[in-house]
């Protein structure tokens, strides 16, 4: 069965050989596909990874502007209620600063290519609200605290009308 050979070792089969010589390349193919597969997962996961983070970042960023909006409504509500002109200036800043985040996403349109659009509507919004809350100053500084809520009531009133229905 075993036959030995010249230097007095044994003979392999040339069965055996092929055998090993198979099934180290199946392995190999199985060891290259399977890095193959962890290569595309982990690609798969970064691309993932960024997506997040960008999203998160855009979420931040709006949040930022509601903050913003929502302080600049209060203190119009407080002007309103006070008269002090301190607060129609504080407001028109906390709008300012709104756009801030807005304009921060306008310059990263890779991040939100599918939500441009909307970016900027929100952006021209935003704009609309700081020069109203600076035509309100100037109505304030010449005809007084009563015009400038009648100022306030109408514009509203005109929002509301042009306001899109869903």
């Amino acid at each position: 069965m075993h036959e030995l050979t010249d230097t007095g070792a044994w003979k392999r089969s040339p069965y055996l050989s092929r055998r090993f010589v198979i099934g180290s390349i199946v392995a190999l193919a199985v060891l290259v596909a399977n890095a193959y597969v962890t290569y595309r997962t982990i690609a798969d996961l970064i691309d993932a990874s960024r997506s997040v983070e960008n999203t998160l970042g855009v979420v931040a960023a709006l949040k930022d502007v509601a903050n913003n909006v929502a302080s600049a409504e209060t203190e119009l509500r407080g002007y309103i209620l006070t008269g002090e002109r301190e607060r129609l200036a504080q407001a028109r800043e906390l709008v300012g600063r709104a756009g801030l985040p807005v304009r921060a996403l306008r310059a990263a349109p890779e991040e939100i290519a599918d939500q441009m659009q909307r970016i900027e509507t929100l952006d021209e919004l935003i704009v609309g609200e700081y020069n109203r809350i600076g035509r309100l100053i100037e109505t304030d500084r010449k005809k007084g605290l009563l015009a400038a809520i009648r100022s306030i009531t109408a514009t509203e009133a005109r929002a509301r009308c042009a306001a899109p229905r869903d």
